[in-house]
Parts: structure tokens; C-alpha cells; sequence
């Protein structure tokens, strides 16, 4: 019996462990596109596009702040966040993305170079 809940918390730790490294916020560089509707950020050299969740706001405030054109929406800007990444969304607007990420972090926004 206590081999058996040996094995089960064993079994227990390495799956509570490898959730834990799996969500750790990494820093990404790449294009943010935002408005009505879109979130989006395709980190550079890559193809994947991510739905973009900020739970404070204050990324799409910074985004407006950075765009060229007073409260425009849907121009690129050049992104460095700290994200967690998450499972993609089965509902919702995310759904049609490749993945989710949370940002926890503004590093820094840029417009493009057009």
C-alpha cells in the first residue's frame, strides 16, 4: 500500500513540475497588430500567430500610444513582451489563432518602419 502511494505522489510531483516549467514567462520579440476584434502577434521568424491576452489593458492603451495615426488600429508595430504561453483557445475570437499568449510584461513598442 505504501509503494502504491509512493508511486501515485511520484507520478503526482512530475506531472505538478512539468506544468510548472511549461508556463514560465519567456521574453518574445515580434509584430503586434490590435483592434476591433484582433490581438494578434507573430513572433519574428516565425509563421505561428498568437492571440494576445492582456488582462490589465494597458497593452492596447501603449499600442494606441505608439501607433503613427491617433487611435488607429490595425498598423504593426514592433513588440518586445513578456509572455506566458498558453493552450489555444476553442472558443472565441482566439480560436482562429495558433495559440495563446498572456503578456505579463510591456518591454517595449516601436511603430514600423514603413
Amino acid at each position: 500500500m505504501k509503494h502504491l502511494f509512493n508511486c501515485f505522489f511520484a507520478v503526482f510531483l512530475s506531472f505538478f513540475l512539468g506544468a510548472c516549467t511549461q508556463n514560465e514567462p519567456t521574453v518574445v520579440q515580434g509584430t503586434l497588430i490590435m483592434g476591433h476584434e484582433v490581438r494578434s502577434f507573430v513572433p519574428d521568424n516565425q509563421t505561428k500567430d498568437f492571440w494576445v491576452i492582456d488582462k490589465s489593458d494597458n497593452l492596447y492603451k501603449a499600442y494606441l500610444k505608439t501607433l503613427s495615426t491617433n487611435n488607429s488600429n490595425y498598423e504593426p508595430v514592433t513588440a518586445v513582451l513578456k509572455v506566458i504561453e498558453l493552450p489555444k483557445m476553442q472558443d472565441g475570437f482566439g480560436a482562429e489563432y495558433d495559440g495563446t499568449y498572456d503578456v505579463v510584461e510591456i518591454i517595449s513598442l516601436t511603430p514600423k518602419k514603413k
